[in-house]
């Protein structure tokens, strides 16, 4: 069953089309990853799917819901989240605090009165909410660094905090755009094995990644774009002998 249809995508910035009649699908329970050179239209797909732009033709449905012309924070509270390539968190706020903002479009609790009220204090909703921070950064491997400002975690915490973060608004769809770019292999291998620990808990996950590695070692399928088109799909044994791929992307001998 396919928890995301993509029919016929296109957008248009002025006289350029950054992407050209878009069909994919994504699987439920699934890693889904998009790959293609740099310019090749994948942050603007993500941009599109999340409601940061319109489409300028055709159309996305969600859950069997039309989202074409839905915005971020509807798209947000049905069910999908995203993280970003540059890494956007609040550097002043701790990592539970981070979280917790993530949590909040989900509570009817002011965040003002959770971080400022005494803990004695704290009602049951804004303990509830601060507690169910905690269980997400136990998840992620960050319960440790908790009272940490983010600005202070190294900077592979810190794709992790982001993942943490999108994991407060309880997704259905994790959209990860380069989650380990930047990432020495240690750190790479972390950011495979949450990520397959996050599709065990029954969320979807669809990831734009460079690493060709880790993409070919965890995805069940691939989407290559190239100059805004889709020039491939298939399983990770299709993609690596597709004779487009291979001159466009991977690389010919």
């Amino acid at each position: 069953m396919s928890v995301l249809e993509i029919l016929q995508v296109s957008k248009w910035f002025g006289g350029f089309e950054a992407l050209s009649a878009i069909d994919m699908c994504v699987d439920e329970e699934a890693i889904h990853a998009v790959i293609g050179p740099n310019g090749a239209g994948k942050t603007t797909l993500f941009n599109l799917l999340s409601g940061v732009y319109p489409a300028t033709q055709g159309k996305i449905r969600f859950n069997g819901e039309d989202i074409t012309r839905s915005k971020a924070h509807q798209i947000s509270r049905m069910g999908m989240a995203r993280t970003f390539q540059n890494i956007c968190l609040f550097p002043g706020m701790t990592v539970l605090e981070n979280v917790a903002v993530g949590r909040h479009a989900y509570s009817d609790t002011s965040l003002f009165k959770v971080f400022l009220r005494p803990p004695f204090a704290k009602s049951r909703g804004e303990q509830a909410l601060l507690e169910r921070a905690a269980e997400i950064l136990d998840r992620v491997g960050l319960s440790a660094k908790r009272d940490q400002l983010a600005s202070n975690l190294p900077y592979g915490d810190q794709r992790r905090l982001e993942i943490a973060r999108a994991l407060a608004t309880e997704p259905r769809l994790l959209l990860l755009d380069e989650p380990a770019a930047g990432m020495n292999p240690n750190e790479t291998e972390g950011v495979l094995a949450l990520i397959e620990t996050i599709v065990a808990d029954g969320i979807t996950i669809l990831l734009i990644e460079h690493d060709m590695k880790l993409v070919m070692g965890i995805a069940h399928r691939i989407t290559v774009l190239n100059f805004g088109r889709k020039i491939a799909e298939g399983t990770p044994d299709d993609i690596r002998n597709n004779p487009k791929v291979v001159e466009a992307y991977l690389g010919a001998e």
